[in-house]
């Protein structure tokens, strides 16, 4: 028997969603949506902002502090006044050649206002980095050199074994054959003996006879151009080359009846000297801080070196206070921080240099998400030279820093 059939009839099914009530829950979540991404933009802004301020603020910092450590410590073993540099009145000809800054590589030594040229321990570079902004609200920025016997190389110091020798091509020491064995060529050298010092680069080591020589016109160990000779007469008078600052300074010279002649004291020695210059380097989108230093120094194993030092450091500007009673472009300096005059000064010495104020304006590589404004900072130190004779207006020692930011 079959079944009986029945109507298929669904069950009535649960009553839906409204218009209204669909477009109000459309609208909550839209608005909760709307204020999640606030939020969160707000989040992101704000780290933005932290993280932003922190690279600068680390960036500053690294920078001032490296620039204030070499400061306060340049000049080590270097006398007072300097070191000697091959000079003459005038410049080219048969005289000296002009002697050439490690950068920028292009400059000349400044002129003296005398006959003689020295290397002080604070090598003054006002403006001669590259300008932030243009037009009438660009900022100039400065460069600054400094030298130092290096305190850490085991070159340091080591005794003359042998009268030096000279032409007008070459000069040559001779050491130990185990500190020749410490220096390279490019090596900055001071010479000195009770006569005086002198400046050379080395351009080759013989570490089997010790022999070190110095070859005038050596362009790639001798950047600066500082290993420069005289000739003289049968009569001792110099007929070409520098006439004050070289080797011939070291030699005791003495004078019968109208003769001079020239003969070696006892006792010399040599000194591995230090360079470093701080400039910003504007070839590179963020411009960043650099440090070039010379053979031997923290390291370096080239002529020159150069290591990034801090990223996004838009001005360094460096002012000047020197020592109670000197002037700086006929003005008493002292307690007054000047930059240095970019115009010969008889009065401008920088060996009467005591105390160099830093300054350096730090920004982000972007602009913040939220303003579209960018972040800056300024950071100031004051450093004092340690090394050189350093007397504050109560006429007593003294060595300190102080750091400001604003």
């Amino acid at each position: 028997m079959s079944e009986p059939l029945h109507n298929s009839i669904a069950p009535k099914s649960a009553a839906g969603f409204s218009l209204v009530e669909l477009l109000t829950a459309m609208t909550l979540s839209l608005l909760m949506f709307a204020l999640t991404f606030t939020l969160v933009q707000q989040l992101d802004n704000t780290a933005d902002v932290v993280g932003s301020t922190a690279d600068v603020n680390e960036n500053l910092r690294a920078a001032v502090n490296m620039v204030s450590r070499d400061l306060s410590t340049a000049g080590q073993n270097i006398p007072a006044g300097g070191i000697p540099l091959p000079y003459s009145v005038p410049l080219g000809g048969t005289g000296a050649s002009a002697i050439k800054e490690i950068y920028p590589s292009a400059t000349n030594f400044p002129t003296p206002s005398g006959s003689t040229l020295t290397m002080p321990v604070i090598i003054a570079g006002n403006g001669l980095g590259p300008s932030q902004g243009s037009g009438s609200t660009a900022i100039s920025t400065d460069v600054v050199t400094m030298i130092g016997v290096n305190q850490t190389s085991s070159f340091n110091p080591t005794t003359v074994t042998a009268s030096p020798t000279f032409t007008s091509a070459s000069a040559t020491i001779t050491v130990s054959t185990t500190a020749a064995g410490y220096v390279s060529p490019g090596q900055l050298i001071m010479l000195s003996n009770i006569n005086g010092q002198c400046l050379l680069a080395l351009s080759s080591v013989n570490t089997s006879t010790g022999v070190l020589t110095f070859t005038h016109g050596d362009t790639t160990n001798d950047v600066m151009g500082i290993n420069q000779f005289p000739t003289y007469s049968g009569s001792g008078a110099i007929t070409a080359g520098p006439t004050s600052g070289s080797i011939l300074g070291l030699e005791t010279a003495t004078t019968n009846n109208g003769t001079t002649t020239y003969s070696w004291p006892t006792g010399m020695t040599a000194y591995p000297v230090s360079m470093i210059t701080y400039y910003l380097d504007s070839t590179t989108p963020e411009r960043n801080l650099t440090r070039l230093t010379t053979m031997g120094t923290s390291g370096c194993t080239s002529v020159t070196c150069t290591n990034v030092v801090a990223l996004g450091i838009d001005v360094m500007q460096i002012l000047y206070n020197l020592f109670p009673a000197a002037t700086l472009n006929g003005v008493t300096s002292d307690p007054t921080e000047d930059p240095w005059p970019t115009t010969a000064d008889p009065s401008n010495s920088p060996n009467n240099i005591r105390k160099v104020v830093v300054t350096m304006i730090g920004e982000t590589n972007h602009k913040n998400f939220a303003n579209s404004q960018w972040y800056s900072r300024e950071i100031k130190n004051a450093v004092t030279i340690q090394n050189l004779d350093f007397s504050n207006q109560y006429g007593t020692s003294s060595s300190s820093t102080q750091m400001t930011q604003n």
